[in-house]
């Protein structure tokens, strides 16, 4: 088989080739993947003159590689110590906008001190403030506690927690320490050798600054970064829903000529719907035969999950009583509890079969109870899960995370190393399949030099399969202390540009030809549509003065590698991380972190505890209809609860993850029909304003 495919990357301010082969990023607490190189010259930046009063933090914002106007002109930092949230750490964007963070980092440092000192005298004690449960070492470790104490994991200080003669038989030990050091350590090494590191180190001298100035509280942190000013353009200020006549003519042209994915698939004899029992013509039966719905419960028959779907459930359109942001009715299965914790973000293939996400070093050891967990290799830093497969669930993959599909049900691909992987979907259907290891397959698998979060369209005509990725903005769905909608800074400039790269398959080898770039001012964090027909981005203000650039809403483009042009096509209005279109392309998906001006859209009172508890500690799932401009919230999350990275298989139904961090290993795969039922929605149900 031959056909194209092209491959759309994103940069903006000082993004280079060295920093489209990163692929090991960190976000603090969470292994994103398995290198990292050293910042970027920030010879940009005007110099300012620091007074006393902060000459620790600009001294500290150095160590980090932080950007700020203090710096002497030059300086490149370390990279080290701390981790990142998304490509603007290595494009030296880390700024002001990232103080909160910065200092839940510093935070998280003292409190490991404070284990640390407390436990001085008792070896035991002291390793075990490393692990998840300090009075369960079977739930392994957990680095999201350890804050800048990632940049000490190579000195000797940090060895010797775990090498110290006075610990117990079998407790720590070298191979323990040798094992943790990959999991934690900052900057990671490919390969991760202590002895021999690829990326420098901190020196003891400088994390002994971050660790003085995190137990200090991490002051003067403000007055270090010094104001924040970008050139360009004043960018978007205000967002107003605006669907141009276009995009619903080929909205409803998809649908009419059978040319979506949706139609295509529907056609096609070869694939087979989960949950859907041969002879059921419409989406919406799905699940509903005994079988099915007894393997794939709806969410409100398990105590765990009952309240997730609404207040209300199922209603008839004329008994509904309350929030009238959510539907007033959806039918919500629960497709898989893992029995281990998974990381950073889930998609699913066409047929619903098949979905894929990171997965956390410790979580395959045992579960909860101490009994060996469900069988994934010990090498696997990924997982796909069978959903159809119950004797095969899991499948262990060598990469660690962004999963994506082809929308044609044909092809599946992965990151790591700096790699995209792109694979055959038939080595997931042999049951014999338990672990792929990217590297060395060659036969059903291609790769090329990738940045990361992949988003896959192809388009009908079998023109070209296209691979988003690069410059976005990190979102590891709860896992760290940073539990807010992504960053906007990697893209709030006028230059910010979507890089294409057409690439011809034959076999399963690419031909990649020259790329192309395409404007995008204002924009970032693509997405694309299954057919390839637009991309979707987040939109960004532009900073002024102080104040730090801020998500302004989504935009939908129409591109054409050909005239290396791009129409804009819409303007949604909703914040969140990166979005995802259904397989008819009328519907628009994403996330959010529940922030302090949602109480009156959650219908909560912004002085109970029900709401102050959600803050930065819970994310709901919201969809919006492009033909009708209503926006409905679909889950209502509970305090520590977050719905996350909701994407599409191609009849309609919607899938996204739930990881609740009030339990040690507890991630749920969820299905919902809302997508399906809207279209019947009288419009008197008009959503969120």
């Amino acid at each position: 088989m031959k056909f194209t495919t092209s491959i759309l990357k994103v940069f903006s301010l000082d993004h280079s080739a060295t920093k489209r082969s990163v692929a090991g990023i960190l976000l603090l607490g969470t292994v994103v993947g398995a290198s990292i190189i050293s910042c970027r010259t920030r010879s940009g930046n005007t110099r300012l003159t620091a007074d006393a009063g902060t000459a620790q933090a600009i001294e500290v914002l150095n160590i980090l590689g932080a950007q700020s106007p203090h710096l002497p002109a030059g300086s490149t930092g370390f990279c080290a110590g701390a981790c990142h949230i998304g490509a603007q750490w290595h494009a030296g964007n880390l700024n002001s906008d990232h103080s909160v963070m910065i200092k839940d980092w510093a935070e998280l440092t003292k409190t490991t001190n404070l284990c640390f000192t407390a436990n001085a005298a008792e070896p035991a004690k002291k390793l075990a403030c490393l692990y998840n449960d300090p009075e369960n070492r079977a739930l392994g470790y957990n680095v999201k506690k350890l804050g800048f104490y990632r940049a000490s994991a190579h000195l000797e200080t940090t060895k010797s927690i775990f090498t110290d003669p006075l610990l117990p038989a079998g407790v720590g030990g070298e191979a323990e320490y040798t094992k943790w050091f990959a999991d934690a350590a900052m900057p990671k090494q490919p390969p991760v050798v202590p002895a021999k590191p690829t990326f420098r180190q901190l020196k003891e001298e400088d994390f002994n600054k971050l660790l003085a100035w995190s137990l200090a509280g991490a002051p003067n942190l403000a007055e270090a970064f010094g104001p924040v000013t970008i050139d360009g353009p004043l960018a978007p200020v205000a967002c107003v829903n605006d669907i141009s006549d276009e995009l619903k003519l080929q909205i409803d042209r998809l649908r009419t000529e059978k040319k979506s994915w949706a139609e295509v698939n529907k056609q096609n004899p070869s694939i087979k719907m989960l949950g859907c029992v041969e002879g059921t013509t419409s989406a919406d039966r799905c699940f509903m035969d005994d079988a099915n719905d007894l393997k794939f419960p709806e969410v409100f028959t398990d105590p765990e999950t009952s309240t997730w779907a609404s207040r209300i459930r199922n209603e008839e359109y004329n008994n509904i009583q309350v929030d009238a942001s959510m539907p007033p009715t959806q039918r919500m299965r629960l497709l898989k509890k893992l029995p281990f914790r998974s990381t950073f973000w889930a998609r699913s293939s066409a047929d619903g079969r098949f979905m894929g996400d990171g997965l956390r070093n410790q979580a395959h050891l045992t579960n909860p109870d101490g009994t060996p967990g469900a069988y994934i290799p010990d090498n696997s830093k990924g997982f796909i899960v069978d959903l159809a497969l119950p004797e095969r669930p899991y499948i262990g993959v060598s990469g660690p995370y962004d999963p994506g599909f082809f929308p044609d049900n044909k092809g599946f691909t992965w990151m790591g190393g700096g790699t995209g992987f792109f694979c055959s979907q038939k080595m997931l259907e042999n049951p014999n399949t338990k672990f792929i290891d990217f590297d060395t397959e060659t036969t059903f698998c291609g790769s090329r030099d990738i940045g990361v979060y992949q988003h896959v369209g192809r388009a009908i005509d079998d023109k070209y399969y296209i691979v988003r990725s690069d410059n976005y903005s990190n979102d590891d769905g709860g896992s760290s202390s940073y539990r807010r909608d992504p960053s906007v800074v990697p893209f709030s400039v006028e230059h910010s540009t979507a890089e294409l790269f057409t690439m011809v398959e034959d076999g399963q080898k690419f031909k990649v030809n020259p790329s192309i770039d395409l404007p995008t001012p204002f924009e970032g964090d693509f997405g694309i549509s299954p057919s390839a027909s637009f991309i979707t981005s987040r939109i960004s203000s532009k900073p002024i003065d102080t104040e730090a650039p801020r998500q302004v809403g989504y935009r939908l483009r129409r591109f054409d590698p050909d005239t290396k042009t791009t129409v804009p096509l819409a303007t949604v209005c909703m914040r969140g991380g990166k979005a995802s279109i259904s397989f008819d392309e009328r519907f628009m998906v994403t996330h959010h972190y529940v922030d302090s001006s949602d109480s009156k859209e959650l219908h909560l009172s912004s002085t109970s505890d029900a709401f102050k508890d959600r803050i930065s500690n819970s994310s709901n799932i919201y969809i919006f209809d492009l033909l009708t401009k209503r926006k409905f919230r679909i889950t209502f999350m509970e305090p520590g609860q977050y719905a996350l990275y909701p994407h599409f298989r191609s009849d309609g139904w919607l899938y996204f993850l739930v990881r609740d961090i009030n339990k040690p290993t507890s991630d749920y795969l969820i299905a919902s029909d809302v997508a399906l039922r809207l279209p019947t929605l009288p419009a008197s149900y008009t959503g969120i304003e």
